[in-house]
């Protein structure tokens, strides 16, 4: 099989002095592995880079070691530090699946969508296969980037691979149809979807309304209410606002135009 090929060339955080770092980080007695995901958490929670920074030299190969490189590398991304984890990621003797993918996701959602697609296609020349999370990050960049073609091509990638029936994944598929504004294939994707979220809801609502379709928009609205009986979000309900202007404006120019 011929794989995807890509159509292109492909601050300093707050103190975390308020928590009392164990002494273990400071002398040879070593971090457990439990000890080290509880500390990574609470540096995100209290966006504490520094703190990540610190429990470095309690990371040794075991047999847990890549759990805990690839908490290093989520860490750091969500702390918006990408070239830490980037850092972090050069160092693991062994990357896999979700190493790669933390850092997709970190390069797709800090604007560097070409490092994505690039370390996306990287990935797949170490012969590593992408799982859904990663689908989402590559699609992720392809939405940012209003990229068609490639997104077209990973959904492709997707049905082969099976991962078009997990919702965030054709929720994330539905996203880049919208952004670029081929309404059919977003409609095509909701129908056939075997279990929807919130968000796959508000992506065909948001979708109608866009395109201007405000009756099939409160139509599947009411579905989503009655039918499904999905609770709705402040997404939803913008959506619903922004379709009653638009009713609105069209109503207010019919009356002008009679008049």
């Amino acid at each position: 099989m011929t794989y995807l090929k890509p159509p292109f060339p492909l601050s300093k955080s707050p103190s975390f002095q308020h928590f009392s770092i164990p002494n273990q980080l400071y002398n040879s007695q070593q971090l457990s592995n439990s000890e080290i995901l509880r500390l990574l958490k609470l540096s995100v929670q209290h966006s504490d880079a520094e703190l990540i920074k610190a429990i470095h030299a309690s990371i040794v190969k075991s047999e847990e070691g890549i759990r805990l490189w690839n908490c290093r590398i989520s860490s750091y991304v969500a702390l918006g530090n990408l070239d830490y984890g980037e850092k972090v990621f050069n160092s693991i003797p062994d990357t896999d699946v979700v190493s790669f993918t933390a850092l997709i996701s970190g390069f797709a959602k800090s604007r560097k969508e070409n490092d994505a697609v690039k370390l996306f296609f990287h990935m797949r020349d170490s012969g590593i296969e992408p799982n859904g999370y990663t689908f989402v990050a590559l699609l992720t960049a392809c939405m940012r980037t209003g990229d068609l073609e490639l997104g077209s091509q990973v959904h492709a990638f997707v049905v082969k691979t099976g991962y078009l029936a997990c919702t965030y994944v054709a929720n994330a598929l539905m996203g880049l149809y919208s952004e670029c504004d081929c309404l059919d294939f977003v409609t095509n994707l909701f129908d056939d979807m075997p279990y929807r979220d919130v968000a796959s809801w508000n992506t065909a609502v948001s979708s109608l309304v866009k395109c201007g379709f405000c009756d099939r928009a409160f139509e599947l609205f009411h579905n989503m209410l009655t039918v499904e009986g999905c609770v709705y979000d402040y997404f939803t309900l913008s959506s619903c606002c922004k379709c009653e202007v638009f009713l609105c404006e069209k109503r207010l120019g019919n009356s002008c135009t009679c008049t």
